[in-house]
């Protein structure tokens, strides 16, 4: 067995604090220290030491991701009219996220490149 690789690194996300799934029926039974069980089964996330919540951002914050998204991927739309066209794709997308700020800002780009050619 080699040490880890210099050009390598590896990553565990989830969106699930407790990666084992868990029923009520779990919970029955003769098992003597029940607590340490379900502790058990929620111990992988504690390993990781690192918790990392993404909030969705307000009307504000979520323009200024598209404004400086659009800079940078040199959209060229008058700034009304795009923070007015990602507020209805917000709404078609499930809500405002940098993500869905980003899917937006590709789509255009990429718009826009189809219609160069």
């Amino acid at each position: 067995v080699n040490g880890r690789a210099k050009n390598i690194a590896i990553y565990a996300t989830s969106n699930r604090r407790h990666l084992v799934k868990e029923s009520f029926a779990d919970r029955d039974g003769d098992d003597v220290h029940i607590q340490d069980t379900m502790q058990e089964l929620t111990s992988l996330s504690a390993r990781f030491g690192l918790q990392i919540t993404f909030s969705r951002p307000d009307k504000n914050l979520y323009s200024g991701i598209v404004v400086e998204l659009a800079k940078k991927y040199g959209i060229n739309m008058p700034e009304d009219k795009l923070i007015m066209k990602a507020e209805a794709h917000a709404l078609r997308a499930g809500g405002r996220s940098p993500r869905t700020a980003r899917q937006f800002i590709e789509y255009l780009a990429y718009k826009q490149d189809a219609e160069k050619e």
